[in-house]
């Protein structure tokens, strides 16, 4: 099923198509797709790192995004890490008080 999605889209890509009257330009569905599922992605672990300060008190304690993402997962507050991280931020503040977040 990926390779056909995969085929689909590397087919559609540069394409323009017109829909009732509206010209739709493929890289720029796939740009807004990608930006939705950042911003998704982002709201997926902000959430988890709320729900994981309710339950210990602090933010995870990590140097990195990667780390961060790790102990999510090993403690089970995420079932899966976003495909996608290139350009997330992590960091934590005030002593596990707050973070930043970012892409």
């Amino acid at each position: 099923m990926k390779s056909l999605l995969s085929f689909l889209i590397s087919g559609l890509i540069g394409t323009t198509v017109i829909v009732n009257g509206v010209t739709l330009n493929s890289e720029d569905i796939i740009n807004e797709t990608k930006r939705v599922v950042n911003e998704t992605n982002i709201h997926q672990i902000e959430t988890a790192l709320e729900v994981y300060y309710v339950n210990k008190g602090h933010y995870p304690d990590a140097i990195n995004r990667e780390d961060m993402l790790s102990e999510l997962l090993e403690d089970g507050y995420i079932r899966r890490a976003p495909a996608n991280l290139v350009g997330f931020l992590y960091e934590v503040d005030d002593d596990g008080e707050d973070y930043i977040l970012d892409y």
